[in-house]
């Protein structure tokens, strides 16, 4: 077509006909130019005829980018359900709804691939070590073949036993872990560490920690979070994460 316009316009040959067929040919250009706020339509107004260019707006590619930043660093939030639970306040609450006592998996929404980063939690309602799990997974797995004893999981129902890459190492001390049943209100504190390829969790209440290494031949980055409730009206919420 811009040949065609060249070559007319060179030797002075317009008629009313093909004015009229390109300018509408123009506008059919001009209504199907996607996303009107990454272009900007110059016209060349030295001629009867307008030549478009199309050209792309350096400010928008920019202003892409940072929103691709932005989504990358959301904060955390509970994204999946694989059981009878309720996701609230958008995502940074779950709650286990099912009757029957049996566990509910529900994993965070952001991948984890680099960096030392920190979750914390709150028990809003529940108790008993064993009926809570918090941990990670990793994100090539199905998420509805999820269950804490995976190869591909790692982490603890609070400081009693621990679950990694299918083993359980269970805390040998009664007193200890009756000491370490979780109780309402409850505060743990996750911290997921990609680089040293270590997890750890902190019960701020009873001031104890512990480390778990990571194999990551068995549980390959990127994790994502991974909590695990057993009965109904148990809740836990996500309060901050960095």
């Amino acid at each position: 077509m811009t040949t065609r316009l060249r070559s007319v316009r060179a030797e002075d040959k317009f008629t009313e006909i093909e004015l009229d067929r390109w300018t509408k040919q123009l506008n059919a250009l001009k209504s199907h130019v996607k996303f009107e706020a990454n272009i900007y339509v110059p016209e060349e107004n030295a001629s009867a005829i307008h030549f478009i260019r199309i050209k792309q707006n350096d400010a928008d590619k920019t202003s892409t980018a940072s929103a691709k930043t932005s989504t990358s660093n959301h904060r955390e939030r509970f994204a999946d359900v694989n059981g009878l639970a309720k996701l609230e306040d958008g995502g940074a609450c779950v709650r286990h709804t099912d009757a029957d006592s049996k566990f509910i998996y529900t994993r965070g929404e952001r991948l984890y691939s680099e960096g030392r980063h920190v979750v914390r939690f709150c028990i809003e309602n529940g108790s008993a070590s064993y009926n809570v799990f918090i941990g990670i997974c990793s994100s090539n797995v199905g998420f509805r073949q999820i269950i804490y004893n995976l190869a591909v999981v790692a982490g603890w129902f609070s400081n009693s036993e621990v679950w990694v890459h299918g083993k359980n190492k269970t805390n040998s001390k009664a007193k200890e872990a009756e000491h370490d049943d979780l109780k309402a209100n409850d505060v743990l504190q996750l911290t997921i560490d990609c680089d040293r390829k270590q997890l750890e969790l902190f019960h701020e209440r009873t001031n104890k920690n512990q480390i778990l290494n990571v194999n990551l031949a068995k549980a390959p980055l990127p994790w994502h979070v991974l909590l695990a409730l057993r009965r109904q009206n148990d809740c836990v919420r996500i309060l901050s994460d960095t």
